[in-house]
């Protein structure tokens, strides 16, 4: 028992057979012929059509063409929903590394601030220091100063005392 779909789709294999067979010889006719009758023709010339060389559309066909076309928008929405997702993700990320940047670097920086204020102190301190110790280098220059006259009063006694045991 042979049921329409069957026969049209019977049929319909027949007539594209039938139409490559007539593409086939239109184009084994054509390669025979010079180059400028061939441009002269037109395609509708090449590929008579005519009831029988078109073959009936068949409807499982078409169907099966929406269905894969279908499946085929779905997966491109189910892409491009993953693309915006990962790319929110992506911009999420992006967005905290900046926020980490800008926090680093102003942390950097008022270290960086806080270090130089510390030093001009430290260089005030110091000059102040400096300063405050000019009565301790003086002082050092007195306490030199007796030291070279104590070495000379005892060069000069022991100098006495070897004149006197010896005379």
């Amino acid at each position: 028992m042979e049921t329409t779909t069957e026969s049209s789709g019977l049929s319909s294999r027949t007539s594209s057979c039938r139409s490559i067979a007539s593409i086939s010889s239109g184009n084994s006719s054509a390669m025979g012929a010079s180059l400028t009758s061939e441009m002269s023709r037109s395609p509708s010339s090449q590929f008579p059509h005519s009831p029988i060389d078109i073959p009936p559309i068949d409807p499982m066909a078409v169907m099966e063409l929406e269905m894969a076309a279908k499946r085929v928008a779905d997966n491109v929405d189910l892409l491009m929903g993953n693309l915006r997702s990962n790319l929110h993700k992506m911009s999420a990320i992006t967005v905290g590394c900046l926020d980490a940047y800008k926090k680093s670097v102003d942390t950097t920086c008022d270290s960086v601030d806080s270090s130089i204020k510390s030093m001009y102190a430290l260089m005030a301190k110091c000059e102040e220091l400096s300063k405050s110790m000019q009565p301790v280098y003086q002082l050092g220059n007195q306490i030199k100063e007796i030291k070279r006259l104590l070495d000379r009063f005892e060069s000069q006694l022991s100098e006495k005392g070897g004149k006197t045991k010896t005379g």
